[in-house]
C-alpha cells in the first residue's frame, strides 16, 4: 500500500510541476526537472503501477491545464483530460517495462536516458497525429530562446527530447543516491554530465543561430485590430451594431498610420456572413477606400442547387440559423481595394464539439455537448495570399489550426512566407488559454523560419519573429476591455527563395521515428532486452 501511494504521489507531483510550467503560472524552469518523480517511480515500480503513477500525473496536468474547457463543455473537458492522461499512463507502464530490463549500470541508464525521452517524444507525436497538439512539454520553454532554435531541426519534439533527458539524469541519479547513500555524492554523475553537454551545445548553438538571424530591416507594415468583443455579445442581434463601431473605430484608428500594407482582423470578427450582408460589406467596402487591403474572418456557406441568395441573419446566441445552405465554413477572406471578389481561405481543422459534431447523425445525444447545433465544413487545404504592392505571400491559420505543426509546414512548402493566425479566444476569457495558445504559435515560427502575425478578439494579438521572439503585442481579456484595440507593426519577411530548415523539409521525422522505434521495442523487447531480477 505504501509503495502505491508513493507511486501515485510521485505521479501527481510529476502533474502539478508540468501545470506550473505553463500559463497561467509559467515558470518555465519547473519543465527541466517535471518529470523526475514519475520517471523515478517507473524506475522502481512494475509496468502496473507505473501505469497508475502516470495515470495519476496525466489527470492531474490535463485537468488543470484544460480547466479553461469547462467555458464551453464540462464533458468535454473531463473526456479530452482523460483521453490524454491514458497517452500519460501508457508511456509510463513503457517506460517501466524498459527499464526493468536494465541492470542500471552506468552505460544502461545511458540508454534509459535517450529511451525515455524518446518514449516520450514519441507519445507527444501521436497525440499530435490524432489532431490534439496542445501543451508538448517542449511549449513550456517558449520564452527561452536560445534553447528552441533547435524546433528548426526536430520541431517542439526536439525541446521536449531535452527536456525529458534532463529529467531522467535527476531521476537516475537520485536513485543511485537512494541505493547507495553518502559515498554516492563524492562520485561524479555521469548522467548528469551528459545531460549538462546536451543542454549546453542546444543553448549555444541556438544562442550562434540567434547572432546569425538578427534582422534591423523591416519590408512590411501591418495592422491589428482586436475588437474586445466579449463572447456573450458575439452572436446576439441585439449587439450587431456595437460589434460594427468595435471594428470601425480600431480600424480607422489603426488607418492614420502611414505606409500600411494591410490590415488584419481576428477569427469571425463579422457577426455575420460577410458575403451575403449588406451591412457588413457595406462597411468592408468604406474602409477600403484607404486603400489598404483587408484580411478579414468571417462566416461563408454554399447554397443548395436553386437556393435564393437572401443575406442570412446573424448567429443568434452562437447557434446558425438554417436558410437552406448546404455547408457551412470558417474563413479568412482577403479584400484589396478595386477587387470584387475576396480570396477565400475555408479553415481545414475544425474543432471537435467546437465547430462539429462527430456523428451527430449516428449517435444524436453528442448534439448535447455542445452549445452549437449545426456542424462547420473543413477545407481541403492551405491558401497562399499575395499582399498588393510587396508581394509577399501569406496564409491564414484560423483559430487553433496553429497548434497543428503539419498545416504552417504545408503553407511554408507551398511558398507562404509570412503565416497569419486568426482567432476568437474569447470563449476561454480570463483564462490561461490565450496564453497557452499564443505559445503555441512561437514554435510555427521557429521551425518554418518564417514571422507570424496573430489577431485575436480577445487575448493576444502579437507579432512573432522567425526567431519566435513576441516583439510586439497587445494582451486584454474579460470585461475590463471598454474599446478596441490595435497594434502597427513592422516586421521582417523573408524572400521567396529562402532556404527551407530541416524541419520544413522533413516534418515531424523526429517524432515519428521515436514511435517507429517503441513499435520495434513493443514487438522485440522480449529478445532485445530479457527481463533483469526484480530489484
Amino acid at each position: 500500500m505504501k509503495a502505491r501511494l508513493l507511486a501515485l504521489g510521485a505521479g501527481a507531483v510529476s502533474g502539478l510541476l508540468m501545470y506550473a510550467a505553463f500559463p497561467p503560472a509559467e515558470v518555465m524552469q519547473l519543465g527541466w526537472l517535471a518529470l523526475a518523480p514519475l520517471l523515478l517511480a517507473c524506475r522502481r515500480a512494475g509496468p502496473g503501477l507505473a501505469f497508475m503513477s502516470g495515470l495519476a500525473c496525466g489527470l492531474t496536468f490535463w485537468l488543470f491545464s484544460l480547466s479553461w474547457i469547462t467555458h464551453v463543455t464540462s464533458a468535454g473537458w473531463f473526456i479530452l483530460s482523460a483521453a490524454c492522461a491514458l497517452l500519460v499512463a501508457g508511456f509510463a507502464a513503457a517506460a517501466s517495462d524498459l527499464s526493468r530490463r536494465l541492470n542500471g549500470m552506468p552505460a544502461e541508464n545511458m540508454l534509459l536516458m535517450l529511451g525515455w525521452p524518446a518514449l516520450w517524444v514519441g507519445v507527444e507525436t501521436l497525440r499530435t497525429q490524432l489532431g490534439f497538439s496542445w501543451n508538448a512539454l517542449g511549449v513550456s520553454q517558449y520564452r527561452n530562446l536560445g534553447l528552441i532554435q533547435c524546433a528548426a531541426w526536430g520541431g517542439v519534439g526536439a525541446v521536449s527530447f531535452i527536456l525529458v533527458l534532463v529529467s531522467s539524469a535527476l531521476a537516475l541519479t537520485f536513485e543511485r543516491y537512494i541505493a547507495q547513500g553518502r559515498c554516492c555524492a563524492r562520485r561524479p554523475s555521469f548522467e548528469l554530465m551528459a545531460a549538462a553537454l546536451v543542454l549546453a551545445a542546444a543553448v549555444l548553438g541556438g544562442n550562434r543561430t540567434l547572432r546569425g538571424l538578427a534582422q534591423s530591416r523591416t519590408n512590411l507594415r501591418a495592422a491589428i485590430v482586436q475588437p474586445n468583443i466579449p463572447q456573450v455579445q458575439k452572436w446576439s442581434d441585439e449587439f450587431i451594431d456595437f460589434i460594427y463601431g468595435r471594428l470601425d473605430s480600431g480600424t480607422r484608428a489603426a488607418l492614420r498610420a502611414p505606409g500600411l500594407d494591410i490590415v488584419v482582423w481576428p477569427e469571425t470578427a463579422t457577426p455575420d456572413f460577410l458575403r451575403y450582408s449588406t451591412s457588413s460589406w457595406a462597411l468592408v467596402s468604406a474602409l477600403l477606400t484607404n486603400g489598404v487591403p483587408m484580411l478579414i474572418g468571417s462566416m461563408d456557406a454554399e447554397f443548395l442547387p436553386g437556393d435564393s441568395m437572401a443575406p442570412p441573419s446573424a448567429f443568434g446566441q452562437g447557434r446558425p440559423a438554417r436558410r437552406g445552405f448546404a455547408r457551412y465554413f470558417n474563413v479568412s477572406m482577403l479584400f484589396e481595394p478595386g477587387i470584387e471578389e475576396p480570396r477565400v481561405y475555408d479553415k481545414q481543422h475544425l474543432v471537435i464539439f467546437g465547430e462539429y459534431i462527430p456523428f451527430e447523425e449516428i449517435i444524436p445525444f453528442f448534439r448535447n455537448l455542445t452549445p452549437i447545433e449545426t456542424s462547420f465544413s473543413p477545407g481541403s487545404g492551405s491558401a497562399c495570399f499575395p499582399v498588393p504592392r510587396r508581394g509577399h505571400l501569406i496564409s491564414p491559420l484560423i483559430c487553433f489550426e496553429d497548434t497543428l505543426p503539419w498545416l504552417a509546414r504545408a503553407a511554408v512548402r507551398s511558398g507562404a512566407r509570412l503565416l497569419v493566425n486568426q482567432t476568437n479566444d474569447a470563449w476561454f476569457d480570463e483564462s490561461a488559454a490565450s496564453r497557452q495558445h499564443m505559445s503555441h504559435c512561437v514554435f510555427r515560427c521557429v521551425e518554418n523560419r518564417v514571422p507570424a502575425i496573430r489577431a485575436a478578439n480577445t487575448g493576444v494579438s502579437c507579432v512573432i519573429d522567425r526567431t519566435g521572439a513576441v516583439r510586439d503585442r497587445i494582451s486584454r481579456v474579460g470585461p475590463g476591455a471598454e474599446q478596441a484595440d490595435f497594434l502597427v507593426a513592422d516586421l521582417w519577411v523573408p524572400p521567396a527563395d529562402m532556404p527551407l530548415t530541416v524541419y520544413s523539409r522533413t516534418g515531424d521525422a523526429l517524432g515519428l521515428g521515436c514511435v517507429v522505434i517503441w513499435l520495434a521495442f513493443a514487438l522485440f523487447r522480449a529478445r532485445l532486452f530479457p527481463r533483469s531480477p526484480e530489484r
